[in-house]
């Protein structure tokens, strides 16, 4: 599948990435790698951010976020094995959040991670529902430090150590765990696997 010129270039102005790219490597949408392929199990290597290739990947991995309505998407997840990961969290204008939980339900913007290194976990954790682009329809409730801080470099090749909290600190882990092979049902509460239509229809 291809995004439409406009499309991409709104992609890569977002990405803040100069210089000229080839429309035609970089309007691809990926299909998505899904639980049960060994691509998904595979050793990631280190990800080379000077390379054209690895920035063309990046975008066609945002093209894909986008196309498939995640909140994040691993190298892995395309068929890449590569350490790259990318994360954005928006809270949606209707979800009504009491003033209890607003410190847990942090935004981030469009947020490239290249051959990150999650450095420290913190021991007070919590437990959330999680889905997967690669387990389709599906949930279950998973245990995830709430505060992390974490080493990557970013899409500009820039250095970067920051500290994350909250829903975000979780989707980031979510998707670090793919570069160590590793999906969120590994360490679900199998008890609580739900497809997404069933857990609404019983919280209604």
């Amino acid at each position: 599948m291809e995004l439409k010129e406009k499309d991409v270039l709104t992609n890569i102005e977002e990405l803040g990435l100069q210089g000229e790219f080839n429309l035609e490597k970089v309007n691809k949408i990926y299909e998505i790698i899904t639980i049960g392929n060994k691509i998904l199990r595979n050793e990631n290597k280190q990800a080379d951010i000077t390379k054209k290739e690895t920035q063309e990947t990046i975008i066609n991995m945002v093209n894909s976020l986008y196309y498939w309505c995640g909140c994040g998407i691993a190298a892995p997840q395309i068929g890449k094995n590569e350490r790259i990961f990318i994360v954005k969290v928006e809270n949606p204008d209707d979800l009504d959040i009491n003033d209890e939980n607003k410190e847990y339900f942090t935004q981030l913007p469009l947020t490239v991670f290249v051959n990150p290194k999650i450095i420290e976990y913190s021991e007070d954790t919590n437990w959330d529902y999680e889905g997967c682009l690669s387990v389709s329809g599906y949930v279950a409730m998973v245990e995830r430090s709430n505060r992390i801080v974490i080493e990557f470099t970013n899409q500009f090749g820039e250095k970067c150590i920051q500290e994350y909290f909250g829903f975000v600190a979780r989707a980031i882990q979510h998707e670090y765990d793919h570069l160590q092979g590793r999906i969120y049902t590994d360490i679900a509460d199998m008890t609580t696997f739900s497809t997404r239509d069933n857990l609404y229809e019983c919280e209604e």
